[in-house]
């Protein structure tokens, strides 16, 4: 599976053997082992593919199907709690005005932080305002 993964996501980045092995600072030899030859590379050199290619090891492995480090899904209940516990709001405002904030305005901050994030990924305009 980590062959497969790694001439994918090197193809994908229109990038020779030659090209990728200078980047990662390895042999062309050995990167076409791990691609070809079912060799396995040491975990320094898999952490940097994965910086490299922005993907989890997990992934490189075949793990999981998910490029990105596994999303955590939360159930909605669970939502203030764990956004109160992380700290994520706090860095936005003062503890006293966390604690002021009801379980539904957490929820909706975080659904509209979300939505902006995709709208971002997307290209499309986001008016905070809105």
């Amino acid at each position: 599976m980590f062959a497969e993964r790694l001439r994918k996501l090197r193809r994908e980045a229109d990038l020779t053997q030659g090209q990728l092995a200078e980047a990662l600072g390895i042999n062309r030899s050995s990167l076409a082992g791990y691609e070809t030859e079912g060799k396995q590379p040491g975990i320094e050199v898999l952490m940097k593919i994965a910086d490299y290619f922005d993907c989890s090891l997990d992934y490189l492995v075949g793990k999981t199907d998910e490029k990105k480090a596994g999303a955590v899904v939360v159930k909605g209940d669970d939502l203030p709690k764990i956004l109160r516990d992380a700290g994520f709001i706090q860095a936005l405002v003062s503890r006293e005005a966390l604690a002021e904030l009801s379980d539904e305005e957490l929820r909706g901050i975080a659904l509209r932080a979300l939505q902006a994030m995709e709208d971002r990924k997307e290209g499309k305009d986001h008016d905070p305002e809105s």
